[in-house]
């Protein structure tokens, strides 16, 4: 049998061990980006760390990566809040790690510190980055471009569930002084965590099947720690918010800088509750409006009614005239003609002491007519005689 000198694995697996870390002993302080971090049960947290070539941004260089419970509970708070935003997936990150070897799992680095200052400076340009590509493309002020329709009353909301923020918004809304009417749809979302951005997104596509039903959207949450506001900074979630058709309102409970969906949505208030108080602002001043247009034009009517009747007014009093001048005209015809009349009359010229002499009870006018002995009958004006022709 042919005798080949050898070794077991796991002896040259603890040589490679051995020599790594004799030569690898110190720690080093290593810049990367995290590819996907898991946080196990028993507090320990694993993470994959990549570099990338930077001409082509082709990968050139990945590594696993753990940081053990009783340093990953204090680092990650400290991290998150001094950051603004959570250790995830995309994250560049400055990290003091020591190398180890496991004749098992092989090489991974063992992480005791991540610098904060780092990952807020690359955040930082990042979003600075986002937004001078939003301006580039020319879609950083087409939301805020859009007429706002009035009254604004058909609300789609994006939010969490179970969101105080929301509550509050819905019950101001509702119970308004004045009274005025809303309809509010909720189209739920997460509102933190890197799976929030295309929640969201999801949203706003379920919404924008039904544009013609909605005034307005308002994204909101009621507040949060830095670090759960991160999501807000999304470049895919602001292009989305920026190209929207319908106005976007934004009222996420932030009390530092703005983040990019505030600076493309059409308007960005401080939490749900202002928005709410925009939204009666703006009905009131509707209602004042309206309200005033009501009086101009009642004093514009009432302002041509008299304009019109100080106009009419002289043509009323000719047109009296007129009707004056017509009755007297007609009154005295009537006058003239009833004279006429009475002068046409038979019996009038008995008055001036004529006779009218009647032959069998025609008037007689030729005394040819009748004979020796017969009788007349003469009518005056005050009474009548009977005569016989002699």
């Amino acid at each position: 049998m042919h005798h080949i000198p050898s070794i077991p694995l796991s002896h040259l697996q603890n040589q490679i061990k051995s020599a790594l870390e004799a030569r690898l002993s110190a720690s080093f302080w290593i810049t990367a980006e995290i590819n996907s971090i898991t946080s196990k049960p028993n507090g320990h947290c694993y993470l994959e760390l990549v570099d990338y070539d930077l001409l082509n941004h082709q990968l050139s260089a990945k590594a696993q990566a753990w940081i053990p419970s009783s340093i990953f509970r204090i680092l990650r708070p400290y991290f998150e809040s001094t950051a603004g935003a959570p250790l995830a997936a995309g994250l560049a990150v400055l990290v003091q790690a020591s190398v180890q070897y496991h004749p098992l799992y092989g090489l991974s680095l063992q992480i005791s510190d991540i610098d904060p200052v780092y990952t807020v400076g690359n955040l930082s340009i990042a979003r600075k980055k986002a937004l001078e590509r939003l301006r580039q493309e020319g879609v950083l002020e087409m939301n805020a471009q859009l007429a706002l329709p009035f009254p604004i009353q058909r609300i789609a909301v994006i939010s969490s569930l179970q969101a105080a923020g929301y509550r509050d918004f819905k019950e101001q809304l509702i119970n308004n002084k004045n009274g005025y009417a809303f309809a509010m749809e909720l189209f739920p979302s997460l509102m933190q965590g890197v799976e929030a951005p295309q929640g969201i997104i999801s949203a706003l596509e379920a919404i924008s099947q039904r544009i013609e039903e909605f005034d307005l959207v308002a994204i909101m949450r009621g507040g949060g720690s830095v670090s759960d506001l991160h999501c807000f900074d999304d470049y895919n979630l602001a292009c989305h918010v920026a190209q929207f058709p319908l106005p976007i309102f934004t009222g996420i409970g932030h009390d530092q800088d703005e983040h990019l969906i505030d600076l493309v949505s059409h308007t960005s208030v401080k939490t749900p509750t202002a928005l709410a108080e925009f939204l009666l602002d703006a009905m009131e001043a509707l209602d004042e409006e309206i309200s005033a247009q009501e009086h101009r034009l009642q004093q514009l009517v009432a302002c041509k009614l008299a304009a019109h009747k100080e106009a009419l007014l002289p043509l009323m009093q000719r047109l009296k005239l007129l009707i004056t001048m017509e009755v007297r005209k007609k009154a005295n015809a009537v006058d003239l003609l009833e004279q006429a009349i009475k002068n046409l009359n038979p019996l009038a010229p008995l008055k001036r002491g004529y006779a009218l002499v009647l032959h069998q009870g025609i008037p007689l006018r030729d005394s040819s007519t009748v004979a020796t002995g017969e009788r007349l009958h003469i009518s005056l004006d005050c009474g009548s005689v009977e005569a016989e022709v002699v």
